[in-house]
């Protein structure tokens, strides 16, 4: 894991893990997990962490528990996983949802935001972790369209959310009911 860039400062607009994945091996050198945190517009924490090549992603529960390793390391008000595929398609959809392969909302940071059908939703610690029910581009933005725009608000002071150990139950069986495939999920 490498530090790529760090500043501080006392304005705070929200908290936020991305783990973005380019799968399309032209974009990268390695996969690579991108963890940022904004504090202002122009202020932000990032880390990058490179993985090797053959890094075993694995099936939809194992990437839920990387991801909620992740957030639990980070605390963050608001997390999502994504491929960059799937964050271009969505950016010509004019607005914001988190709609993403897994995300997780701070109950202590946002309004309860409720499941919809093209998710699933379980608890974890003070927020709530959201699975996409298909694994492909296509699932990804028929769940933005489906969540639509979303006001998640943002606090004026982070209060970091507390996390158990372990891992929700609901991730046992996960991979049975999430369409997936063993490629890139893009």
């Amino acid at each position: 894991m490498k530090e790529t860039k760090a500043t501080t400062g006392s304005e705070f607009d929200s908290s936020g893990t991305y783990l973005f994945l380019y799968e399309d091996p032209a974009q990268r050198m390695n996969p690579l997990a991108s963890i940022s945190v904004a504090a202002g517009f122009t202020r932000d924490n990032e880390v990058t962490v490179d993985l090797p090549e053959d890094f075993p992603l694995g099936p939809p529960s194992a990437a839920a528990r990387l991801f909620l390793d992740l957030v639990r390391i980070w605390q963050p008000d608001a997390a999502r996983f994504m491929t960059i595929s799937a964050i271009r398609a969505r950016m010509g959809k004019g607005y914001v949802s988190h709609a993403a392969y897994l995300a997780w909302v701070s109950a202590k940071a946002h309004d309860q935001v409720p499941a919809v059908e093209g998710e699933r939703m379980a608890p974890f610690g003070e927020g709530q972790l959201f699975v996409a029910r298909e694994w492909t581009l296509p699932g990804i933005l028929a769940l933005h369209e489906e969540l639509g725009p979303e006001e998640l608000g943002r606090p004026k002071v982070q209060d970091p959310p507390s996390f158990p150990d372990g891992y929700p139950t609901e991730l046992d069986g996960l991979d049975s009911e999430i369409v997936w495939g063993s490629g890139p999920t893009g």
